[in-house]
């Protein structure tokens, strides 16, 4: 099945059950995440889960992959949500590295075994929305929590446009 048809797949089924996707854009430093319009056109930057902070052991916090988990079914469970579009950090020739194995080890990590995930060609994303961002008159500091949610968005929305545009055409 090509990456289109996937798509596809997804945002059919997502019309179908009156649900939601999910970008999420795992950083280095922080994991952006940005949901779906209900009409599955739009992608709206949601927020970005802290990777750094260290569980408290005398509050036994969680350990973030653990809270990351927790915190995302919650928003899965509250905006609907039927599917994740995750951006993989391809090298510049779109080979998979070190980088892209970490990725699919976080989201493994999240235990989300029953959610359906693409993973979807995220480079130069977190780029644009700091180049965007930058233009926007965004200080350094805010940048670096917003634009992860922002690549997050823009990971979301190509994911959506390429699954509109395979089924305009008649794909499924």
């Amino acid at each position: 099945m090509t990456l289109a048809e996937q798509l596809a797949t997804l945002v059919l089924r997502a019309a179908r059950t009156s649900t939601r996707v999910l970008g999420v854009d795992p950083g280095t430093r922080f994991v952006g995440l940005a949901l779906s319009s209900a009409d599955l056109r739009l992608a709206v930057p949601l927020r970005a889960l802290d990777r750094a902070t260290p569980p408290s052991p005398r509050t036994g916090a969680l350990a973030p992959a653990d809270a990351h988990a927790h915190e995302l079914r919650q928003l899965i469970a509250a905006e609907r949500v039927s599917a994740l579009v995750v951006g993989l950090p391809l090298d510049a020739l779109g080979r998979e590295g070190d980088a892209c194995a970490k990725v699919r080890r976080y989201v493994k990590q999240l235990k989300l075994a029953t959610m359906p995930v693409v993973f979807l060609d995220e480079r130069y994303t977190s780029a644009s929305c700091r180049h965007a961002l930058t233009r926007a008159g965004v200080s350094a500091a805010r940048q670096a929590r917003t634009k992860d949610a922002a690549a997050a968005g823009l990971i979301l929305q190509n994911a959506l446009d390429i699954a509109c545009t395979h089924i305009s055409r008649g794909g499924s």
